[in-house]
């Protein structure tokens, strides 16, 4: 008990030691901010002086001078008052935190105090027992023949040794309830990690489902235009098919051709049902995902308002850069997966190669390039350490500039209005910022960060040698049509591409 008091007493001199020079700290900075504001209300008055009207004598070479005083005044006047508006904030956030201190020191001052005032009773009790004990003796030593007073001795002893364990017996008690607040503390640290596993994983579902839910509608549509189609194509049968019944009166040879072309019409019929039995499923697939969707919403709303403070002003925004690193690779996968349909290099490369065709080659390589570098930063944020994961919120706000911009490039996609020479370039603005964010935060690669680096020197070997395939064949067709048109060309000189 000693020692844990004078442990507490050096801690609460530490602590008010730390006070005063936080409070020396917050008076230098209230210095400071008076400084300021004297030469902000000197530069005012200097200021006021410029801004007067000049005499009708002076020329016009000294009004300009000082106007452009003036102006360089105004701007100096600015940024004063923005450091003043910076250090007006620092101030008061150091002196909330100074407060803050100084109420938990206030607190520990009058735990310790109490302590020492339990200290002193238990003391007195004890000196009080002692003495007693040594009357006690001092009467047995006077009395050794006595059988009453060694009983009344006997059971003064037996009653302070029950005091003793009833001390004792409180001292555990009060040890037992320590060891369970440190139980119950462990246990909502516990809890609290599992509630931010469970909303990143409702998180990453949420994700997935919207875009299932845009690819399910992007299907339907599709298939909206197919019933349409095979509408209008059933009509005109309809119509063939009438007219045949027409002729029917007038050629009974025809009739062969009839049944053939029914035929058809009910294959056709037949495939229509399909369709729509399938757009069908597809429509309901799609509003359960929907429902899905709502309820993993729903879900992590009533979540939401369940977690501490502290979560949102350091775990957030670094759990908001992991996922929009996953995004970002889930985009350009997207991209490359647009790109593949509607250029199959395998096909296009047999026919004559176009300039776009060496474009759509320089974007898949880019695209491809940025997923991979999004995908080492998750791989990096996943096996982080605390520190290096509280450093990602910085990144998550340099980079939602960059999600922006990819995401109205995906949106062209889309829409079919792409111009090829923008869009690498504005992929090679995010690579460009994603490369720079490589540089300080994967320099130290852990093996799975190594397998990741060489996947996607690998993959970047492949779309390289498919961009050189293309620009080769490009520049081959160029060669072999300039020596076509020329008259220079030799039977087997830079034959066509087959």
């Amino acid at each position: 008990m000693a020692d844990s008091l004078e442990m507490m007493t050096l801690d609460k001199e530490v602590a008010e030691e730390r006070a005063e020079v936080l409070q020396q700290e917050v008076d230098i900075l209230k210095d400071k901010i008076e400084e300021i504001s004297v030469d902000l209300d000197v530069l005012k008055r200097e200021a006021d002086i410029l801004n007067r009207p000049p005499d009708a004598n002076g020329d016009g070479d000294n009004h300009a001078r000082n106007s452009l005083e003036i102006v360089q005044l105004e701007r100096h006047n600015e940024r004063l008052r923005e450091a003043l508006i910076r250090l007006r904030d620092a101030t008061n956030e150091q002196e909330a935190d100074l407060n803050l201190q100084i109420k938990e020191l206030e607190n520990e001052n009058y735990e310790l105090a109490e302590i020492k005032l339990q200290y002193e009773k238990v003391k007195e009790k004890l000196e009080t027992t002692e003495s007693q004990i040594e009357d006690l003796r001092q009467r047995l030593d006077d009395a050794l023949g006595a059988e009453e007073m060694v009983e009344q001795l006997t059971e003064k002893n037996l009653a302070l040794t029950e005091k003793l364990e009833e001390i004792q017996a409180g001292n555990d008690d009060l040890e037992a309830l320590k060891e369970l607040a440190d139980e119950l503390e462990e246990n909502h640290v516990e809890t609290e990690k599992q509630l931010q596993a469970e909303i990143d994983h409702r998180d990453m579902l949420l994700r997935e489902q919207l875009e299932r839910l845009r690819s399910a509608e992007e299907t339907n549509v599709d298939y909206e235009a197919t019933i349409q189609q095979f509408r209008e194509l059933v009509q005109h049968l309809q119509s063939d098919l009438d007219h045949l019944r027409q002729k029917e009166k007038d050629q009974q040879s025809e009739n062969l051709n009839l049944a053939s072309q029914s035929q058809t019409m009910m294959s056709l019929n037949m495939q229509l049902q399909s369709t729509v039995m399938k757009a069908q499923a597809k429509a309901i697939d799609l509003e359960l995902r929907k429902l899905e969707a709502a309820q993993a919403n729903d879900r992590l709303s009533y979540m939401q308002p369940y977690l501490p403070d502290a979560f949102f002003k350091t775990e957030n925004d670094p759990i908001s850069c992991l996922l929009l690193f996953k995004r970002l690779a889930y985009k350009a996968e997207i991209i490359i997966k647009h790109l593949d349909q509607t250029h199959p290099i395998s096909e296009k490369i047999m026919d004559n190669v176009s300039e776009s065709l060496v474009s759509v080659c320089e974007l898949r390589q880019k695209a491809a390039w940025m997923g991979d570098l999004a995908k080492r930063f998750v791989t990096f944020v996943k096996h982080c350490t605390p520190e290096e994961f509280s450093k990602m919120a910085r990144v998550y706000h340099d980079l939602v500039g960059s999600e922006r911009r990819l995401n109205a490039l995906v949106e062209f996609f889309r829409t079919e209005e792409s111009n090829d020479a923008e869009s690498v370039m504005d992929l090679q603005r995010i690579i460009a910022h994603l490369e720079h964010l490589a540089e300080i935060y994967l320099v130290q690669s852990s093996d799975t960060g190594n397998a990741d680096l060489f996947f996607s020197l690998t993959r970047a070997f492949d779309m390289n040698s498919d961009k050189m395939m293309v620009e080769l064949t490009f520049v081959k067709q160029i060669v072999y049509n300039a020596s076509k048109t020329e008259g220079k060309q030799t039977p087997d000189a830079f034959p066509p591409q087959a």
